[in-house]
Parts: C-alpha cells; sequence; structure tokens
C-alpha cells in the first residue's frame, strides 16, 4: 500500500510542532513522534481507524484517527491500495475546513 502526505497537512504537521515546541522545548518532538507512530499504523493498516459518518460515500473510503494525548485527528483517505493523508487538523477548531482537499 501506498502512504503520502499531501503538502498542506504536511504544513500543518510542521507548525503544530513549532507550537508545541515554543511552549515546552522538547514538546514537539513528542508530537511529531505520536504522529510517525500514528502514520505507521495507518500505513500498515488504514482500515482500522473509523470513517467519517458525514462523508457522503464515493470511491475514496475518508477515515480519521484521533490522537490520544494531543488534540489532533488525522484525517486521510483510501483508493485502492494508496492511502493519502489530507490533514492533520486539530480537534477542536475550524471543523472540516480540510474537505475541499479529497477529490470528488
Amino acid at each position: 500500500m501506498s502512504f503520502t502526505i499531501a503538502p498542506a497537512a504536511q504544513l500543518e504537521l510542521i507548525e503544530a510542532a513549532v507550537w508545541y515546541d515554543d511552549i515546552r522545548l522538547g514538546l514537539g518532538t513528542e508530537f511529531l513522534d505520536a504522529i510517525q507512530q500514528v502514520f505507521a499504523q495507518v500505513a500498515t493498516e488504514p482500515r482500522l481507524c473509523a470513517t467519517l459518518e458525514y462523508w457522503t460515500p464515493s470511491q475514496r473510503e475518508v477515515r480519521r484517527y484521533c490522537l490520544r494525548r494531543f488534540p489532533y485527528v488525522i484525517v486521510y483517505w483510501i483508493e485502492g491500495d494508496s492511502v493519502t493523508v489530507v490533514a492533520v487538523s486539530h480537534a477542536r477548531r475550524r471543523p472540516l475546513y480540510w474537505i475541499d482537499r479529497i477529490p470528488q
């Protein structure tokens, strides 16, 4: 299975890590470590995570992984045997801002 991270999601990831490091030195690294663990799990078992209940079915399965320690959600879609992360989204801010990143 191929695994890619959209450039916008990569930018969100970096911005969040920098923000956490500003709060406490090393916290950004801990955030990145948690994200890398999620990416590894999603890459090997993408259908393990919950589907988005408000997503209209299409060829792409849109799913999410909620981090435990940090209030972030990893949003990704599956098409065939490829997984694409479209957002590293704060769980309590701007819901569905990333929706246009998923091709119809």
